[in-house]
């Protein structure tokens, strides 16, 4: 009774969505089609503007599904699609800016924008975001494999004014504990923050106030006997950057275990190219 109560629930609270949206669907239509031919259906009758703003809905109903089923609060319909176009959105400013970027500021035709690390090893970008206006801080973390395949990606954020090399530290501290606690073995280790990278590889005078702030850090970076820190360009830190960015338009930590994100697809796979 308890699972058809839900599973109800959670349908009616879909429809009240997509009631919203300005789409009409015949749901009756979609129950009697197989898994994935209600979607081809619609590939072909809407826009591509149109499809994007209907797989980013449905990725917030699914994602606030998941809330409520493991026992969090629920979102009003309104919030639930405000969200969905805001995060469309974000992503276009997003893909648009590295797509300019790409053709004003080429890097040289020898090198590699993300150097894989060694084979069967993984590699770990963190960056951060500001949003000043409500003093929030945007963490991205993205962890890849020798072939460049995403093995896990975190989206989380911290309110509070911190000057940047702080922000920097806080990202560090929190994708080196996640990815203890996902039990993965590190080998190289990313950040565009050249001041933190100098300050973990004992660079930086230990009487500064800077160097009180990345014990912390230093402590967890030992758990990972192997791993290697070093700094790395800002513009082949794109992926845990738009991580970053996302963080600040969500209410709360979003992790995703070998999955690609909209977001940052573009510049996953031209990282690997």
């Amino acid at each position: 009774m308890g699972i058809y109560w839900t599973c109800s629930f959670l349908r009616f609270h879909a429809k009240a969505v997509w009631q919203i949206t300005g789409f009409e669907f015949n749901f009756k239509r979609a129950g009697q089609m197989k898994d994935g031919d209600y979607f081809m259906y619609l590939s072909k009758i809407l826009t591509k503007s149109e499809l994007e703003r209907v797989i980013y809905i449905m990725w917030f109903i699914w994602s606030d599904q998941n809330n409520f089923i493991h026992g969090k609060q629920i979102k009003k319909p309104v919030r639930i699609l405000s969200q969905a176009v805001a995060y469309l959105e974000n992503f276009r400013h997003f893909n648009n800016a590295v797509k300019l970027d790409s053709v004003t500021a080429a890097a040289p035709a020898d090198s590699t924008l993300w150097p894989p690390p060694p084979e069967n090893k993984l590699k770990m970008n963190v960056d951060t975001a500001v949003d000043s206006l409500r003093s929030k801080i945007g963490i991205g973390v993205i962890i890849r494999d020798s072939n460049g395949c995403v093995v896990a990606t975190m989206s989380t954020s911290v309110v509070g004014n911190y000057k940047s090399q702080e922000m920097e530290v806080k990202a560090m501290f929190s994708g080196l504990h996640w990815a203890e606690q996902l039990q993965l073995q590190l080998h190289n280790v990313k950040s565009d923050c050249l001041m933190l990278v100098n300050a973990l590889n004992g660079q930086m005078s230990q009487y500064s106030i800077f160097h009180d702030l990345v014990k912390d850090v230093s402590y967890h970076l030992s758990s990972f006997s192997n791993a290697c820190l070093s700094h790395i360009r800002r513009d082949a830190n794109q992926a845990a950057h738009g991580l970053a960015k996302q963080a600040l338009q969500l209410d709360s930590d979003y992790i995703w275990i070998e999955e690609i994100l909209f977001t940052i697809l573009s510049v996953v796979v031209n990282d690997c190219a």
